[in-house]
């Protein structure tokens, strides 16, 4: 879509392996947890969780760290956006990966005894349109800011990654 025109720019997020697009390098990897509305939540069996649909790269490698793991789980709902994701966890139908940099302080984490860790994605470079080349480096300074951001948020989170 960048290069016919229908996006400017745009940050990349895979997970860790898979294929990156041509142009991008790896920025950082940020480490996922799974987080819950209160653990009794979780506690049944199977364990209910709440996925992103689509392609989504959360929903990917979560479920990839659980079809690795003994024990069982169920999706309890999919959602298309962030926002109706958290409303579905807030409203207790289960667990979602999220990155360790956007917990959301009324959500606890689930720890690794109750569900797998769900392992890391990978924030890419940005891509630009070449028609937009010249403001490539003004790009790259956002995203550094964003970079630093999440660093200091890191640094302060509760959570350890």
């Amino acid at each position: 879509m960048i290069e016919s025109g229908g996006l400017d720019a745009a940050v990349v997020v895979r997970g860790v392996g898979d294929p990156a697009p041509i142009g991008t390098e790896t920025r950082w990897r940020e480490p996922m947890v799974w987080v819950a509305r209160d653990l009794q939540v979780v506690a049944t069996r199977p364990v209910p969780v709440v996925l992103r649909g689509g392609r989504s790269v959360s929903a990917t490698v979560a479920c990839s760290a659980l079809r690795r793991w003994a024990g069982s789980w169920r999706v309890a709902a999919t959602c298309e956006g962030w926002v109706a994701l958290l409303a579905a966890v807030r409203a207790g139908y289960g667990a979602t990966p999220l990155p360790v940099t956007v917990l959301a302080e009324d959500l606890v984490v689930v720890p690794p005894t109750i569900l797998p860790p769900p392992g890391e994605m990978e924030v890419q470079g940005v891509l630009v349109r070449r028609a937009l080349s010249p403001w490539l480096a003004a790009v790259r300074a956002a995203a550094e800011v964003v970079r630093a951001s999440r660093a200091r948020v890191r640094d302060t989170s509760p959570v350890d990654a």
